[in-house]
């Protein structure tokens, strides 16, 4: 089902969260336009399907397909390296960004668990198999089907949370060092 949006449907604290989630990981994405939409689309992704996503393995495995939509919407948005703030504002409700979104919203849809995964952890395809106790030319086979079995689905999804959960103890240990 898709939900239309208009401009007060959009939470620009969240977006802003994701927003500086999405790393620099390629030269167009350090282009604070382009980091913008990737951040929306993934707003809006988000809550379409009712659940979230790892942003930055996200944003590495699909920069280039962000690049290509913004290539294909930029002829009514502003390309800039302005504040986010900024960029908000002249973005939001224009049809550039509803033709990006529709553009970067196809591999936001078959999101590919294996790309995501072995982005997520940093981890090889190789690697990848070894932890799930498969062959390397089983996972090549799943990544280029995206068509795993539930097991698997579930056991990288298992993978992809454990690797959030460490990011958030990493952080409260800082956290907790600068109280002391």
């Amino acid at each position: 089902m898709e939900i239309k949006f208009k401009k007060e449907d959009y939470n620009i604290e969240e977006i802003k969260k994701i927003y500086d989630q999405v790393s620099d990981y390629t030269t167009y994405l350090k282009d604070s336009t382009i980091k913008t939409l990737v951040a929306i689309s993934i707003y809006r992704f988000q809550l379409e399907h009712n659940k979230t996503i790892p942003v930055n393995a996200f944003t590495k495995t699909y920069a280039s397909t962000a690049e290509d939509a913004y290539r294909h919407a930029s002829y009514d948005l502003p390309k800039s390296f302005l504040p986010f703030e900024t960029i908000i504002d002249k973005v939001l409700g224009t049809d550039g960004l509803e033709q990006f979104i529709s553009i970067y919203f196809v591999p936001l849809l078959e999101i590919n668990i294996v790309k995501v995964t072995c982005a997520a952890l940093d981890v090889s395809q190789k690697e990848l198999a070894e932890k799930l106790g498969s062959s390397e030319g089983t996972i090549r086979n799943w990544s280029s089907s995206n068509n795993p079995p539930d097991w698997a689905t579930k056991f990288m999804n298992l993978l992809l949370e454990n690797q959030k959960n460490k990011l958030v103890t990493t952080k409260l240990k800082e956290l907790i060092e600068l109280i002391k």
